[in-house]
């Protein structure tokens, strides 16, 4: 709205330069994860201390899973009828790792976000709730992947986190490559739905 109004006057115009944001981003999953371990530790309490400690695991994995598949700017994918395709819960972050060169991860270890995924995998599917230290220190973990870490050190900071892309339209095309090859027609007709990547795009 911002830009709108302010375009006419001056074509390059941008409220911000980094790109808009907007209630789906993966961050604000996040923010929510953090609520509800909160929100079950002070006295102001919205939800049950254990249902809540439960929640917050459920919420991360979610969260984590959510910002993989974005880091790559994928909304969803569908087949030739419209139904929403599925894979693994472990095909980005192998991809990810399976193409580092396009990524700069020196703040991240991608690993270690991915054991803190497996880690909430239990209260999903065994609905056994994490020990209190668990919770904190998995979301601790988890920060690097959705704050950029070096905005102090630079002039402006990037909403999208720590995390970099560099030559996004050859990575683009190798992810089309993979989904396509796993979900092959004619009898899924894959159309990937886009949306601009929750990442630094470096060029």
């Amino acid at each position: 709205f911002a830009n709108y109004l302010g375009q006419p006057t001056n074509p390059e115009y941008y409220l911000f330069s980094g790109g808009k944001s907007n209630i789906e981003d993966s961050r604000w999953h996040y923010l929510g994860t953090m609520q509800l371990l909160y929100n079950c530790t002070f006295d102001k309490k919205m939800l049950d201390d254990k249902f809540a400690f439960i929640l917050s695991a459920v919420s991360l994995r979610q969260t984590i899973e959510l910002k993989m598949q974005r880091i790559l700017g994928v909304a969803d994918y569908f087949d030739l009828l419209g139904q929403k395709i599925f894979t693994n819960h472990y095909f980005f972050f192998d991809f990810i790792v399976k193409h580092k060169s396009h990524f700069d991860l020196t703040s991240i270890n991608i690993r270690v976000i991915q054991k803190v995924f497996e880690f909430c995998n239990i209260s999903v599917h065994k609905g056994i709730m994490p020990f209190y230290w668990q919770m904190f220190y998995a979301t601790k973990f988890c920060d690097q992947l959705f704050y950029d870490p070096d905005y102090k050190t630079r002039k402006g900071w990037n909403i999208h986190s720590a995390i970099r892309v560099t030559k996004y339209e050859d990575l683009k095309i190798k992810l089309e490559t993979e989904l396509v090859g796993m979900f092959p027609k004619p009898e899924y007709e894959l159309h990937i739905a886009w949306i601009k990547p929750e990442a630094q795009l470096l060029d």
